[in-house]
């Protein structure tokens, strides 16, 4: 799947959302809105408040209107490359400190360390494998130093791969995604935690916390070496 297919796809994901609600907001977000609650009470434990957010594939705009109900101070940021769903978002979410853009995971234009939380929902196992080193790669990029990623996926019992039942160009694949973020030394998994869905044997939700530190609270400072 490349990201020219992935534009569409990402529209039709909404259109099938918008369908399945009926047109009942309320309805659309309660998903999004169990994940805030579920994030904030872990973030409040941690000591943390975000101030400045990023929501990667951020589709018809759930997350973003969820977590600014839980912080409505803060300022939001969602990136989709979904026309459709870009223009949904920006009618549906009410935070007035929040804007939509076009675009991908792999190639953000966003500033160096601009925010303090990057969500990451049910996003990555849509990712090409092509750029998924890329989008892991931004979106430690434009995450301060102290600030959190918060990634939701698929707990995988085996890494699989499987094709869309809406279109089979597209494929899921299952991956341990908090592990390849945390192949950085830098990047800590805070909080971790794993619940059942109703979907069946071998689907499990799993919530993944993920802390940046600062480079020299992990590598210890030496003289280097003699040059002749």
């Amino acid at each position: 799947m490349d990201s020219i297919l992935w534009r569409e796809e990402s529209d039709r994901y909404t259109q099938r959302a918008l369908k399945a609600a009926n047109g009942d907001v309320d309805r659309l977000f309660a998903h999004h809105r169990d994940l805030a609650r579920q994030g904030r009470e872990v973030m409040d434990a941690l000591g943390f408040a975000p101030t400045r957010v990023l929501d990667l594939g951020c589709g018809y705009g759930g997350g973003v209107q969820a977590f600014a109900e839980q912080y409505p101070d803060a300022e939001f940021e969602g990136v989709d490359p979904g026309a459709e769903s870009i223009a949904t978002a920006r009618r549906l979410v009410s935070h007035g400190r929040a804007r939509f853009t076009v675009g991908f995971g792999h190639d953000l234009p966003q500033a160096d360390e601009s925010f303090d939380l990057v969500l990451l929902v049910m996003v990555l196992q849509w990712v090409p494998r092509a750029y998924l080193a890329r989008t892991i790669a931004q979106a430690e990029r434009v995450l301060r130093v102290g600030g959190m990623i918060l990634l939701w996926d698929f707990a995988p019992f085996q890494m699989v791969m499987s094709q869309s039942r809406h279109n089979d160009q597209v494929y899921i694949f299952k991956n341990d995604y908090k592990e390849m973020f945390t192949a950085l030394p830098w990047l800590r998994l805070v909080h971790h935690y794993v619940k059942r869905m109703e979907m069946g044997p071998g689907y499990q939700f799993s919530s993944s916390f993920i802390k940046k530190c600062p480079i020299e609270q992990i590598y210890a400072l030496t003289p280097g070496p003699t040059e002749n």
